[in-house]
């Protein structure tokens, strides 16, 4: 039986997937209208030498929102990259502990990423950034994936440092919607 803290654990986790999951959806979307731009810029360029003004600080700004939006739903998913040398030799308790700090370092990094991100995007905005280039583009929406996306990833990790302080106290079985 799930205790209260794991079922309102659960619940955070179902709204935080749909989240995840529409942003690395903008992500996937962000990708095709990079692919498709870069295309057509090769044979526009190459094939009738007219290239598409602003292409390359478009595909800059899209790159951002590519990496950011993406970061949580990967992590929910076990996706990112983990140098196991160390863990695959200790036991399970050392390495939940292990685990644990990796999460909590995580959530420093991405707080202190999400903070400054977040005064970047409002400076942009308030100054109103373009990029210099043949096509001036606004820079704060590509700036705002940065805090959106390290926000989230966040909560992803503490959902899974939540989760894992449960499982090591009993109140939930071990692996219930972790990730």
């Amino acid at each position: 039986m799930l205790s209260p803290q794991a079922i309102a654990l659960d619940r955070v986790e179902r709204w935080l997937d749909t989240v995840e999951r529409a942003l690395s959806f903008s992500a996937s979307i962000l990708v095709l209208v990079l692919t498709l731009l870069t295309a057509a810029e090769v044979v526009l360029r190459y094939g009738f030498n007219s290239p598409i003004p602003g292409t390359w600080e478009l595909s800059q700004l899209l790159l951002v929102g590519i990496v950011f939006l993406g970061f949580a739903h990967t992590q929910a998913k076990g996706g990112h990259v983990r140098v196991e040398l160390l863990i695959a030799r200790v036991g399970p308790a050392w390495r939940r502990g292990l685990d644990l700090l990796g999460l909590a370092v995580g959530v420093a990094v991405f707080a202190v990423i999400f903070w400054v991100g977040l005064k970047d995007t409002w400076t942009a905005w308030a100054i109103a950034d373009y990029t210099l280039g043949s096509v001036a583009f606004p820079i704060w929406p590509s700036k705002l994936m940065v805090p959106v996306g390290s926000l989230l990833l966040c909560l992803r990790l503490v959902v899974q440092i939540v989760r894992n302080l449960l499982e090591m106290r009993g109140g939930g079985p071990p692996g219930s919607q972790a990730r």
